[in-house]
């Protein structure tokens, strides 16, 4: 059987922690001003601070990892406001333990994660976009604070945003993810695995065998995790309740 859950990921200082977000039971993400819960995001501006809310924004639960896309900043594209600290740094350096949300799909049976895409949509139709709100999005591919760069083992060759913007029109393009990222996005490639720091933390620090995390498109695992930062910007007053994330994924 297949299940996929979405958690709301914090790092406290030593450990990641998690928080479920049990879409099922309505509930969500809330994206508010640096000030914290109930506060409003300026028009324009991206948001200071994130929660586990309901479906509707309310009801807060954990503060959660905030990942601002840094407007106005030098290189805004390609950069990222961590947790409150006011200088941006580059989307290539950002941890999975530093993303908003956390992605996990398991399987009873040892399976590859094939075609996983993200459209962020009304919360009505994946054809319609969210309704006065720019949402930015980052897939993160950086399991180790010790590795110089994220994994070369990821579906984007840049190390860019990318918006889901509803002035384009049309239908929302899907962003495609990571294939067989493996448990805690720990899969690579020969590539990554070249780069000691990283064969140095799957081993020594992790102390699981390398060749089991070096099969890319094609690995097999009970789990694969996505890490993925999240920017939100409203451009118009008021709450943004026609606003939802879709994610699928295939498996063999």
């Amino acid at each position: 059987m297949a299940t996929i859950k979405f958690y709301g990921n914090r790092f406290d200082g030593a450990n990641e922690v998690q928080d479920l977000i049990n879409h099922g039971l309505g509930s969500g993400l809330g994206f508010f001003a640096t000030a914290g819960y109930g506060y409003p995001v300026p028009v324009d501006e991206t948001q200071g601070s994130t929660y586990v809310t309901d479906a509707d924004g309310a009801n807060p639960g954990q503060q959660i990892n905030n990942n601002q896309y840094p407007v106005g900043e030098t290189n805004e594209a390609s950069r990222v406001k961590v947790n409150g600290v006011s200088t941006p740094k580059d989307l290539s350096a950002l941890n999975n333990n530093e993303a908003t949300l956390n992605i996990r799909f398991e399987h009873t049976s040892a399976v590859r994660a094939s075609q996983p895409k993200i459209i962020v949509y009304d919360r009505s139709s994946i054809t319609s976009h969210a309704t006065d709100v720019v949402t930015y999005v980052f897939e993160v591919r950086k399991p180790a604070t010790t590795t110089a760069a994220n994994l070369s083992h990821r579906a984007s060759s840049t190390n860019e945003w990318t918006s889901f913007d509803p002035a384009v029109g049309g239908t929302p393009s899907a962003l495609t993810l990571t294939q067989s990222p493996g448990p805690s996005g720990l899969n690579a490639n020969s590539t990554d695995l070249a780069n000691s720091a990283y064969e140095t933390y799957i081993t020594s620090s992790l102390g699981l065998a390398a060749d089991d995390y070096n099969d890319a498109d094609q690995g097999s695992f009970l789990r694969h995790d996505w890490y993925v930062a999240l920017s939100s910007s409203p451009t118009t007053i008021g709450e943004k309740k026609n606003y939802a994330l879709y994610f699928t994924v295939d498996y063999i």
